[in-house]
Protein backbone atom coordinates (compact mmCIF):
# COMPACT_ATOMS: atom_id res chain seq x y z
CA UNK A 1 0.00 0.00 0.00
CA UNK A 2 2.73 2.56 0.85
CA UNK A 3 4.92 1.77 -2.48
CA UNK A 4 1.79 2.51 -4.51
CA UNK A 5 0.96 5.63 -3.32
CA UNK A 6 4.62 7.05 -2.48
CA UNK A 7 5.78 5.90 -6.12
CA UNK A 8 2.55 7.66 -7.93
CA UNK A 9 3.31 10.58 -9.88
CA UNK A 10 -0.13 11.84 -8.98
CA UNK A 11 -3.34 10.78 -6.75
CA UNK A 12 -6.54 11.69 -8.28
CA UNK A 13 -9.05 12.25 -5.83
CA UNK A 14 -13.38 12.18 -5.90
CA UNK A 15 -12.92 14.36 -2.52
CA UNK A 16 -16.82 15.49 -3.23
CA UNK A 17 -18.39 12.23 -3.71
CA UNK A 18 -19.80 10.01 -0.81
CA UNK A 19 -19.69 7.05 -2.34
CA UNK A 20 -18.45 4.94 -5.27
CA UNK A 21 -20.96 5.69 -7.87
CA UNK A 22 -20.89 9.28 -7.71
CA UNK A 23 -17.59 9.61 -9.00
CA UNK A 24 -15.42 12.89 -9.98
CA UNK A 25 -18.79 15.49 -10.32
CA UNK A 26 -16.67 17.41 -13.53
CA UNK A 27 -19.74 17.09 -15.93
CA UNK A 28 -20.52 20.04 -13.76
CA UNK A 29 -19.19 23.39 -15.60
CA UNK A 30 -17.26 26.12 -13.56
CA UNK A 31 -19.12 29.19 -13.58
CA UNK A 32 -17.33 31.82 -15.90
CA UNK A 33 -15.46 34.63 -14.14
CA UNK A 34 -16.87 38.19 -15.25
CA UNK A 35 -14.18 40.68 -16.69
CA UNK A 36 -14.09 44.26 -17.19
CA UNK A 37 -11.51 46.80 -17.62
CA UNK A 38 -10.33 48.66 -14.60
CA UNK A 39 -7.93 51.84 -14.64
CA UNK A 40 -4.79 50.88 -12.86
CA UNK A 41 -3.26 54.61 -11.75
CA UNK A 42 -6.14 56.75 -11.57
CA UNK A 43 -6.08 60.48 -10.32
CA UNK A 44 -8.90 61.27 -7.80
CA UNK A 45 -8.15 64.99 -8.48
CA UNK A 46 -10.08 65.11 -11.80
CA UNK A 47 -13.07 62.79 -13.20
CA UNK A 48 -13.50 64.12 -16.64
CA UNK A 49 -14.28 61.61 -19.11
CA UNK A 50 -11.12 62.37 -21.41
CA UNK A 51 -8.57 61.90 -18.48
CA UNK A 52 -10.31 58.90 -17.93
CA UNK A 53 -10.14 57.69 -21.21
CA UNK A 54 -6.06 57.88 -21.47
CA UNK A 55 -5.49 56.40 -18.11
CA UNK A 56 -4.15 52.19 -18.80
CA UNK A 57 -6.52 50.00 -17.80
CA UNK A 58 -5.71 46.69 -16.06
CA UNK A 59 -8.15 43.00 -17.04
CA UNK A 60 -9.96 42.12 -13.81
CA UNK A 61 -11.56 38.74 -13.59
CA UNK A 62 -14.18 38.23 -11.27
CA UNK A 63 -15.88 35.16 -9.92
CA UNK A 64 -18.01 34.21 -7.22
CA UNK A 65 -16.66 32.44 -4.19
CA UNK A 66 -18.08 29.00 -3.95
CA UNK A 67 -16.06 28.04 -0.61
CA UNK A 68 -13.80 25.81 -2.17
CA UNK A 69 -11.82 25.56 1.03
CA UNK A 70 -14.59 25.28 3.28
CA UNK A 71 -15.63 22.27 0.59
CA UNK A 72 -12.62 20.54 0.84
CA UNK A 73 -12.10 20.80 4.85
CA UNK A 74 -15.66 19.19 4.49
CA UNK A 75 -16.01 16.89 1.77
CA UNK A 76 -16.24 13.20 2.35
CA UNK A 77 -12.51 12.04 2.37
CA UNK A 78 -11.84 13.93 5.46
CA UNK A 79 -14.03 11.20 7.36
CA UNK A 80 -13.06 8.30 5.40
CA UNK A 81 -10.21 6.22 7.17
CA UNK A 82 -8.24 4.68 4.16
CA UNK A 83 -7.90 7.99 2.62
CA UNK A 84 -5.88 9.21 5.87
CA UNK A 85 -2.84 7.25 4.25
CA UNK A 86 -3.85 7.54 1.20
CA UNK A 87 -3.37 11.46 0.90
CA UNK A 88 -0.69 11.51 3.30
CA UNK A 89 2.04 9.35 1.08
CA UNK A 90 1.33 10.95 -1.92
CA UNK A 91 3.89 13.20 -4.15
CA UNK A 92 0.86 15.29 -5.17
CA UNK A 93 -2.74 15.21 -5.20
CA UNK A 94 -5.49 16.50 -7.85
CA UNK A 95 -8.62 16.82 -5.86
CA UNK A 96 -12.51 17.23 -7.47
CA UNK A 97 -14.34 19.33 -5.55
CA UNK A 98 -18.09 20.63 -5.86
CA UNK A 99 -17.14 20.71 -10.15
CA UNK A 100 -14.01 21.90 -10.00
CA UNK A 101 -10.14 21.04 -9.09
CA UNK A 102 -7.61 21.77 -6.28
CA UNK A 103 -4.29 21.01 -6.92
CA UNK A 104 -1.42 19.88 -4.03
CA UNK A 105 1.75 18.94 -4.15
CA UNK A 106 5.13 19.15 -1.90
CA UNK A 107 4.93 23.71 -2.39
CA UNK A 108 1.32 24.58 -3.75
CA UNK A 109 -2.28 24.34 -2.62
CA UNK A 110 -4.22 25.96 -5.06
CA UNK A 111 -7.81 25.56 -6.28
CA UNK A 112 -8.86 26.32 -9.83
CA UNK A 113 -11.36 29.41 -9.58
CA UNK A 114 -8.16 30.64 -7.40
CA UNK A 115 -9.83 31.38 -4.23
CA UNK A 116 -6.86 28.80 -3.03
CA UNK A 117 -3.77 29.81 -3.63
CA UNK A 118 -0.77 29.24 -1.08
CA UNK A 119 2.78 27.94 -1.30
CA UNK A 120 3.21 25.45 1.90
CA UNK A 121 5.87 24.07 3.54
CA UNK A 122 6.57 20.29 3.74
CA UNK A 123 5.09 19.60 7.24
CA UNK A 124 2.86 17.30 8.87
CA UNK A 125 1.91 20.07 11.90
CA UNK A 126 -0.15 21.19 8.74
CA UNK A 127 -2.55 18.65 8.92
CA UNK A 128 -4.41 20.18 11.87
CA UNK A 129 -3.21 23.84 11.77
CA UNK A 130 -5.10 24.19 8.12
CA UNK A 131 -7.57 22.29 8.46
CA UNK A 132 -6.88 20.13 4.76
CA UNK A 133 -5.21 17.21 4.56
CA UNK A 134 -1.64 17.80 3.56
CA UNK A 135 0.41 15.68 1.08
CA UNK A 136 4.12 14.41 1.76
CA UNK A 137 4.61 15.35 4.92
CA UNK A 138 6.77 11.82 4.92
CA UNK A 139 8.93 12.55 2.50
CA UNK A 140 11.96 13.79 4.64
CA UNK A 141 10.95 13.52 8.35
CA UNK A 142 15.20 13.06 9.89
CA UNK A 143 15.55 16.95 8.25
CA UNK A 144 12.17 18.48 9.74
CA UNK A 145 11.89 16.75 13.29
CA UNK A 146 14.13 18.36 16.36
CA UNK A 147 15.69 15.56 18.24
CA UNK A 148 12.98 13.78 20.12
CA UNK A 149 9.99 15.45 18.10
CA UNK A 150 9.00 12.27 16.47
CA UNK A 151 6.89 10.73 19.31
CA UNK A 152 4.82 13.87 19.42
CA UNK A 153 4.35 14.04 15.85
CA UNK A 154 2.85 10.88 15.63
CA UNK A 155 0.25 11.63 18.50
CA UNK A 156 -0.62 14.58 16.09
CA UNK A 157 -0.96 12.53 13.28
CA UNK A 158 -3.08 10.27 15.03
CA UNK A 159 -5.37 13.32 16.24
CA UNK A 160 -6.59 13.82 12.48
CA UNK A 161 -6.89 9.70 12.28
CA UNK A 162 -9.39 9.20 15.54
CA UNK A 163 -11.99 11.46 13.31
CA UNK A 164 -12.13 9.12 10.53
CA UNK A 165 -14.57 6.42 10.00
CA UNK A 166 -14.41 2.80 8.65
CA UNK A 167 -17.19 0.68 7.34
CA UNK A 168 -15.60 -2.14 8.97
CA UNK A 169 -13.78 -1.53 12.49
CA UNK A 170 -11.22 -3.83 12.10
CA UNK A 171 -9.98 -2.06 9.37
CA UNK A 172 -8.06 0.62 11.62
CA UNK A 173 -4.76 -1.23 11.72
CA UNK A 174 -4.86 -2.42 8.33
CA UNK A 175 -5.27 1.35 6.76
CA UNK A 176 -2.55 2.43 8.55
CA UNK A 177 0.09 0.02 7.68
CA UNK A 178 1.49 1.67 4.87
CA UNK A 179 1.84 4.94 7.02
CA UNK A 180 3.65 2.62 9.59
CA UNK A 181 6.07 1.13 7.47
CA UNK A 182 7.02 4.51 5.75
CA UNK A 183 6.90 5.77 9.50
CA UNK A 184 9.62 2.81 10.64
CA UNK A 185 11.86 3.65 7.84
CA UNK A 186 12.29 7.83 8.91
CA UNK A 187 12.79 6.94 12.12
CA UNK A 188 14.54 3.76 12.90
CA UNK A 189 11.65 2.62 15.15
CA UNK A 190 9.98 -0.28 15.35
CA UNK A 191 5.64 -0.23 15.48
CA UNK A 192 4.08 -1.82 18.74
CA UNK A 193 0.21 -2.06 17.12
CA UNK A 194 -0.63 1.67 17.12
CA UNK A 195 2.16 2.93 18.90
CA UNK A 196 6.49 2.71 19.10
CA UNK A 197 8.75 0.88 20.69
CA UNK A 198 11.71 3.29 21.88
CA UNK A 199 9.37 5.79 23.73
CA UNK A 200 6.28 3.19 24.74
CA UNK A 201 6.09 3.89 28.10
CA UNK A 202 5.33 7.73 26.87
CA UNK A 203 2.59 6.46 23.85
CA UNK A 204 1.04 4.88 26.66
CA UNK A 205 -0.26 8.49 28.19
CA UNK A 206 -3.53 8.15 26.59
CA UNK A 207 -6.52 9.46 28.68
CA UNK A 208 -10.20 10.71 28.49
CA UNK A 209 -11.33 13.00 30.27
CA UNK A 210 -13.96 12.66 33.30
CA UNK A 211 -16.74 13.29 31.52
CA UNK A 212 -16.06 10.44 28.97
CA UNK A 213 -15.43 6.69 28.88
CA UNK A 214 -13.63 4.21 26.66
CA UNK A 215 -17.34 2.38 26.23
CA UNK A 216 -17.19 -0.88 25.38
CA UNK A 217 -13.57 -2.09 24.59
CA UNK A 218 -12.49 -3.59 21.02
CA UNK A 219 -12.94 -7.24 21.94
CA UNK A 220 -9.25 -8.90 21.40
CA UNK A 221 -7.15 -5.71 21.67
CA UNK A 222 -4.35 -4.96 24.59
CA UNK A 223 -6.08 -2.71 27.25
CA UNK A 224 -2.72 -0.95 27.24
CA UNK A 225 -3.16 1.02 23.46
CA UNK A 226 -5.79 3.10 21.78
CA UNK A 227 -6.85 0.59 19.58
CA UNK A 228 -9.17 -1.02 22.45
CA UNK A 229 -11.14 2.54 22.28
CA UNK A 230 -14.44 1.30 20.29
CA UNK A 231 -13.82 3.62 16.95
CA UNK A 232 -16.78 6.33 18.00
CA UNK A 233 -15.30 7.20 20.93
CA UNK A 234 -11.44 7.41 19.41
CA UNK A 235 -12.20 11.31 18.67
CA UNK A 236 -12.48 12.02 22.33
CA UNK A 237 -9.04 10.46 23.29
CA UNK A 238 -6.28 12.53 24.41
CA UNK A 239 -2.59 12.14 25.05
CA UNK A 240 -0.31 13.89 27.65
CA UNK A 241 2.05 14.75 24.44
CA UNK A 242 -0.19 17.97 24.61
CA UNK A 243 1.36 19.04 27.62
CA UNK A 244 4.93 17.89 27.19
CA UNK A 245 5.80 19.01 23.60
CA UNK A 246 5.23 22.59 25.02
CA UNK A 247 6.09 22.81 28.52
CA UNK A 248 7.78 19.79 29.71
CA UNK A 249 10.75 17.50 28.89
CA UNK A 250 10.92 13.61 29.94
CA UNK A 251 13.25 12.40 32.39
CA UNK A 252 12.92 9.08 33.05
CA UNK A 253 10.70 6.15 31.48
CA UNK A 254 9.59 2.73 32.42
CA UNK A 255 11.71 0.11 31.58
CA UNK A 256 9.87 -2.97 29.38
CA UNK A 257 11.48 -6.08 29.45
CA UNK A 258 9.53 -7.81 26.67
CA UNK A 259 6.83 -7.40 23.98
CA UNK A 260 4.79 -10.19 23.09
CA UNK A 261 2.45 -9.71 19.89
CA UNK A 262 1.28 -12.53 17.45
CA UNK A 263 -0.88 -12.28 14.66
CA UNK A 264 -2.41 -15.09 12.89
CA UNK A 265 -0.78 -13.70 9.56
CA UNK A 266 1.05 -10.86 8.13
CA UNK A 267 1.09 -7.91 11.30
CA UNK A 268 -1.36 -5.07 10.78
CA UNK A 269 -3.42 -6.70 8.46
CA UNK A 270 -4.14 -9.93 10.12
CA UNK A 271 -6.48 -10.71 13.10
CA UNK A 272 -4.59 -10.12 16.52
CA UNK A 273 -3.80 -13.66 18.39
CA UNK A 274 -2.46 -11.94 21.58
CA UNK A 275 -0.35 -8.69 22.72
CA UNK A 276 1.38 -8.60 26.44
CA UNK A 277 3.68 -6.09 27.89
CA UNK A 278 6.13 -6.91 30.39
CA UNK A 279 6.75 -4.12 32.70
CA UNK A 280 9.32 -3.60 35.20
CA UNK A 281 6.83 -2.41 38.29
CA UNK A 282 8.59 0.80 40.46
CA UNK A 283 8.28 2.72 43.01
CA UNK A 284 9.98 6.10 43.19
CA UNK A 285 11.20 6.61 47.06
CA UNK A 286 12.47 10.52 46.66
CA UNK A 287 9.84 13.33 45.36
CA UNK A 288 6.96 12.17 47.53
CA UNK A 289 4.73 11.89 44.54
CA UNK A 290 1.71 11.11 46.59
CA UNK A 291 -0.80 13.92 45.23
CA UNK A 292 -2.61 12.74 42.46
CA UNK A 293 -3.64 15.85 39.99
CA UNK A 294 -6.53 13.67 39.10
CA UNK A 295 -7.57 10.24 38.53
CA UNK A 296 -8.60 9.52 35.11
CA UNK A 297 -10.86 6.73 34.84
CA UNK A 298 -11.66 4.70 31.59
CA UNK A 299 -15.07 4.17 32.66
CA UNK A 300 -17.14 7.51 33.96
CA UNK A 301 -19.28 4.96 35.97
CA UNK A 302 -15.71 4.67 37.97
CA UNK A 303 -16.20 7.96 39.39
CA UNK A 304 -17.21 8.03 43.51
CA UNK A 305 -17.88 4.35 43.58
CA UNK A 306 -13.69 3.45 42.44
CA UNK A 307 -11.28 3.83 45.26
CA UNK A 308 -7.52 5.00 44.10
CA UNK A 309 -6.29 2.63 46.99
CA UNK A 310 -8.12 -0.35 44.83
CA UNK A 311 -6.09 -0.02 42.04
CA UNK A 312 -1.83 -0.95 41.04
CA UNK A 313 -0.65 2.15 39.99
CA UNK A 314 2.46 1.73 37.74
CA UNK A 315 4.88 4.69 36.66
CA UNK A 316 5.55 4.96 32.90
CA UNK A 317 7.41 8.40 32.77
CA UNK A 318 8.20 11.75 34.96
CA UNK A 319 8.63 14.84 33.29
CA UNK A 320 10.03 18.23 34.44
CA UNK A 321 8.85 21.73 33.19
CA UNK A 322 11.28 23.57 30.88
CA UNK A 323 8.84 26.59 30.50
CA UNK A 324 11.12 29.40 29.77
CA UNK A 325 8.92 31.90 31.60
CA UNK A 326 8.63 29.92 35.03
CA UNK A 327 9.21 32.71 37.47
CA UNK A 328 7.53 30.71 40.56
CA UNK A 329 8.57 26.90 41.68
CA UNK A 330 7.16 23.64 39.59
CA UNK A 331 6.99 20.26 40.28
CA UNK A 332 7.84 16.95 38.86
CA UNK A 333 5.05 15.09 37.18
CA UNK A 334 4.76 11.12 37.55
CA UNK A 335 2.39 9.77 34.83
CA UNK A 336 0.90 6.51 35.42
CA UNK A 337 -1.55 3.40 34.49
CA UNK A 338 -4.18 2.33 37.19
CA UNK A 339 -4.41 -1.11 36.83
CA UNK A 340 -6.59 -3.90 38.26
CA UNK A 341 -5.59 -7.85 38.45
CA UNK A 342 -6.52 -10.18 35.28
CA UNK A 343 -6.29 -13.52 34.34
CA UNK A 344 -4.83 -14.33 31.53
CA UNK A 345 -5.88 -17.01 29.21
CA UNK A 346 -2.97 -19.50 29.89
CA UNK A 347 -3.71 -19.22 33.70
CA UNK A 348 -1.44 -16.50 34.43
CA UNK A 349 -1.79 -13.49 36.39
CA UNK A 350 -1.22 -10.23 34.33
CA UNK A 351 -3.07 -6.69 34.84
CA UNK A 352 -5.48 -5.06 32.92
CA UNK A 353 -5.62 -0.74 32.43
CA UNK A 354 -8.62 0.48 34.28
CA UNK A 355 -7.71 4.47 33.68
CA UNK A 356 -4.58 7.21 34.17
CA UNK A 357 -3.11 9.18 36.55
CA UNK A 358 -1.09 11.98 36.99
CA UNK A 359 1.02 12.70 40.45
CA UNK A 360 3.01 15.96 41.27
CA UNK A 361 6.13 15.95 43.84
CA UNK A 362 5.46 17.40 46.91
CA UNK A 363 7.77 20.21 47.09
CA UNK A 364 8.77 23.14 44.66
CA UNK A 365 11.52 23.58 42.42
CA UNK A 366 13.48 26.42 41.14
CA UNK A 367 15.59 26.38 38.15
CA UNK A 368 18.61 26.83 40.43
CA UNK A 369 18.65 22.70 41.72
CA UNK A 370 16.17 21.26 38.80
CA UNK A 371 19.04 19.28 37.74
CA UNK A 372 20.33 18.03 41.12
CA UNK A 373 16.20 16.96 42.27
CA UNK A 374 15.79 15.40 38.83
CA UNK A 375 19.16 13.26 39.23
CA UNK A 376 17.72 12.68 43.35
CA UNK A 377 14.07 11.08 41.78
CA UNK A 378 15.67 9.19 38.96
CA UNK A 379 18.43 7.26 41.62
CA UNK A 380 15.68 6.82 44.11
CA UNK A 381 13.45 4.96 41.91
CA UNK A 382 13.10 1.18 42.82
CA UNK A 383 12.53 -1.57 40.87
CA UNK A 384 9.79 -4.25 43.11
CA UNK A 385 8.85 -6.69 40.21
CA UNK A 386 8.07 -7.11 36.20
CA UNK A 387 3.99 -7.53 35.43
CA UNK A 388 2.15 -8.76 32.51
CA UNK A 389 -0.43 -5.80 30.92
CA UNK A 390 -2.60 -7.51 28.83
Amino acid sequence: MASIFRCADIVLCAASASNSTEGCSIDEALEPASSFPFPSALSYQSNTSSQVHDVPRTQLFIRRDDGARSSLETCPIQKRGWIFQEILLAQRVLYFVNGQMIWQCHGLLQSEDGHISKTQTPGILRIDNDRILSSAPLYDLKKQFRIGMDKHVWWHILKDFFKRVFTKPEDTLPSLAGLIDVWKEHTGDDPVLGLWRKDLPFHMCWFFGPAFSIGDRVRGQPSWCWTTVPQSNRAILRHASCNIARSAEIIWQAAIRAIDIQWEGRPFVSRLKHARLSIYRVRATKGAFNQAISYLWDDKEEYGSRKAEAVEVLPLIITKSVDEDQTEGDRFHMHALLLEPSHMANGHAGYRRKGYADFISSSDYVDTDIDQQADEIIGGIEVIDVITVV
